[in-house]
């Protein structure tokens, strides 16, 4: 199971936070927490990637901007973990992911790196780049187009995904391939996704200026997405 940088993905009102910063932005964070994950692929979770299920310890949860997430039935992205739900999860029951751990749905944004669902990690810093450990320690800047989709996705509100508990996870897999394409890490960029790049980075609360040409298929192109574009540079 591969997953890691995980708090570059933690609430999306943190990430414009340090997005409007600097190039390399780090929040001022004391590096005390602590996180677990559990995979579950008949109820979230798409082949390799997300989505994952996400408790830390209070200083970590003292960290995520909760408001981000979502609790409208049937889109729900935070909650607390249950023995009634997650007693079939991966990892379930080991480090901070029992009974009562407040959670946030996440995902992938490093394909080469891996995590054990249920293994508790140190998280040591919070900012807007993911750190490729697999690639010398070099930070690259988390790209435009992953703080959207995660900002739509946290808040119930990204078009065109199925939220529902269901054992097929296609749009769950088209996401998580569009996180990693935007980073460089491979994947794929799925159409519905193209379409809501096109529309939703051009809306004023993204102030990022005429709307998107379209390509030969009809879709809204998203090449003019750079993949360290940070927002700061759009305003």
């Amino acid at each position: 199971m591969k997953m890691t940088k995980i708090a570059t993905m933690m609430g999306v009102p943190v990430l414009a936070l340090v997005l409007a910063t600097s190039a390399q932005a780090q929040i001022n964070y004391d590096g005390n927490g602590y996180i677990t994950l559990v995979d579950n692929t008949s109820l979230y979770s798409a082949g390799d990637g997300g989505e994952f299920r996400a408790g830390g310890n209070a200083d970590l949860q003292s960290q995520v901007d909760w408001l981000a997430y979502s609790t409208i039935p049937g889109k729900v992205t935070t909650g607390l973990m249950s023995d009634a739900i997650d007693d079939g999860s991966w990892g379930y029951n080991s480090g901070l992911a029992v009974n009562g751990t407040r959670y946030f749905q996440t995902f992938c944004t490093e394909l080469n790196e891996e995590f054990y669902p249920g293994g508790t990690y140190n998280v040591t810093s919070i900012g807007n780049y993911v750190e490729f450990d697999n690639n010398g320690g070099t930070k690259i800047p988390l790209a435009l187009g992953v703080a959207y989709l995660y900002s739509q996705f946290a808040a119930g509100t990204l078009a065109g995904y199925d939220y529902t508990l269901a054992y097929s996870r296609q749009t769950t897999w088209d996401l998580q391939n569009a996180i990693w394409d935007l980073l460089g890490e491979g994947g794929y960029m799925a159409s519905w996704i193209q379409t809501d790049l096109g529309n939703g980075l051009h809306t004023t609360s993204w102030q990022i200026g005429p709307p998107s040409p379209m390509d030969a298929s009809g879709f809204p192109t998203w090449s003019w997405v750079p993949q360290v574009q940070h927002k700061t540079s759009w305003l």
